[in-house]
């Protein structure tokens, strides 16, 4: 795959495959839309909150650290509460759902784990009291095992389950038949590695011409070689950084059309 290479001429009149579950793919409909993205939602992952809280793991705790807007809405969802804690959010997205639970004050990183771990290692000592990591039973980076190697009292507890999809719809595989889509998103690791095995068992289908828009490098390593014909992810780890992302590119194919 090149993540240079130009996209096909003729994808203005395709759609965009979303693979994010409902909630964000609801706002990441409407960011993509305000940039003329028509999207198609076909989530890969389910998520299901824990059925309780693990009180006596959150209440002790000095400092909350949340990795995903999952995370907070099962967090908040089940009771769990901020006040009195300081807050650290891995990235904009995760913070603007802290927000909308009225959580404002919050430390945030620049939305990928290297950036979170740094900003706490800046911002508060082990001896400021413990930490603990609100996050799905999935997880990329063991943020509580990085911070007791440096002598912090750290722990993990999970709130969520992400389920992954057993099939594609009928619609979208159709779809894929048709060329109706230009490319499709991925926003984690395990999504796209669902996404490329449940299409690796549908014999009849390809992703020819298709491009993976991932959210960073990490997570287009999880996308299979021979899914996609293009690769490419946003320079900023944040939803954000990939929507400027897929702008770009999409004014940029609208401009190529467009010349005699």
């Amino acid at each position: 795959m090149n993540p240079n290479s130009k996209m096909p001429h003729d994808q203005t009149r395709r759609r965009l495959l979303l693979t994010r579950s409902d909630l964000q793919a609801e706002e990441m409909v409407e960011a993509l839309a305000s940039v003329g993205i028509s999207c198609v939602s076909e989530p890969m992952l389910s998520i299901w909150h824990v059925r309780k809280l693990e009180t006596h793991t959150v209440e002790p705790a000095s400092a909350l650290v949340f990795t995903s807007a999952n995370g907070v809405d099962a967090f908040m969802g089940q009771g769990g509460s901020a006040r009195g804690k300081v807050i650290y959010a891995v990235g904009p997205q995760t913070a603007g759902r802290l927000a909308a639970h009225g959580v404002h004050t919050v430390h945030t990183a620049s939305g990928d784990a290297a950036s979170l771990l740094q900003l706490i290692y800046s911002t508060w000592r082990p001896g400021d009291g413990s930490i603990v990591h609100v996050s799905g039973e999935d997880i990329s980076c063991d943020i509580a095992a990085e911070l007791r190697q440096w002598g912090y009292r750290a722990r993990r507890t999970i709130v969520y389950v992400a389920v992954p999809s057993t099939s594609i719809s009928t619609a979208t595989l159709d779809g894929l038949r048709n060329s109706t889509f230009f490319g499709a998103v991925f926003l984690s690791c395990r999504a796209a590695e669902v996404f490329c095995s449940l299409l690796d068992k549908t014999a009849d289908i390809r992703a020819e011409g298709m491009t993976a828009y991932c959210l960073s490098r990490s997570v287009s390593e999880a996308v299979s070689s021979r899914a996609f014909q293009h690769l490419r992810w946003a320079s900023c780890p944040t939803r954000g950084g990939l929507v400027q992302l897929l702008a770009n590119h999409w004014q940029a194919t609208r401009a190529d059309t467009a010349r005699p």
